[in-house]
């Protein structure tokens, strides 16, 4: 949970937002920390007024509420809360959004894992070939359920209002040496913030940035995502 004020022109968060697997950021005290509010209330305003699509999910509240700094700090310390409180509710959703991610970086580029010590399971260590690894790519049921995996997740709330493949599940089925728990563990939070409305993040992993590197999207107040960067 944050709690947000104003001060001297600025929204300044304090607390904790988890991201599933992605990991919490954190600001240990106001403005200090990963966690930022982009605009101030005068550029919030101006911003209020024009069809901007990173409005969209908090025009309604600006609109109907009073304006003034520390009323619309609170709207924004409830509005960040609730969007906590999806994610925590929505957890495997929003973990499976990033996993398949993963998939298409992966099997899009055939990339060398079996190369990175770390993201080989240690039963398979020394005894996983790179042929194996490679004809994972061409897996069956992989190559057959990608096509729905776009139309599950690409642009797509995950609120839990849709049903969704466990892409977790997935991969550990097609990749049984991957070490996808050891990856999600090494995940590091850079930065979280909030544009307007939208929920802008970036991480990255510990192995070297091998799998995420400065990955980045942003997700409205149904946790839709757009604009996906990696590497």
């Amino acid at each position: 949970m944050v709690s947000v004020i104003c001060r001297d022109g600025k929204f300044l968060v304090k607390g904790s937002f988890f991201m599933g697997n992605v990991g919490t950021f954190e600001n240990s005290e106001y403005g200090e920390g990963n966690i930022a509010i982009g605009k101030g209330p005068k550029e919030l305003m101006n911003d209020l007024e024009k069809a901007y699509i990173w409005m969209k999910p908090i025009r309604q509240l600006l609109e109907s509420g009073p304006k003034d700094e520390e009323s619309v700090a609170k709207m924004y310390e409830d509005y960040i809360n609730g969007l906590e409180q999806t994610v925590r509710k929505n957890v495997k959703q929003v973990n499976d959004y990033f996993w398949y991610q993963l998939v298409n970086d992966l099997v899009d580029r055939e990339f060398y894992f079996w190369e990175i010590e770390e993201a080989i399971l240690p039963g398979f260590r020394g005894k996983c070939t790179e042929e194996e690894c490679l004809d994972a790519y061409g897996n069956e049921e992989l190559q057959d359920v990608r096509s729905k995996l776009y139309e599950e997740f690409e642009g797509t709330p995950n609120d839990g209002s849709l049903e969704k493949t466990d892409v977790e599940a997935l991969i550990k089925k097609v990749f049984p040496m991957f070490n996808l728990d050891g990856l999600a563990a090494a995940i590091e939070p850079e930065y979280l913030c909030i544009e307007g409305g939208m929920l802008q993040l970036q991480f990255s992993d510990g192995w070297d940035n091998s799998f995420f590197c400065a990955a980045a999207v942003e997700f409205d107040d149904h946790l839709t995502p757009m604009d996906w960067n990696n590497f």
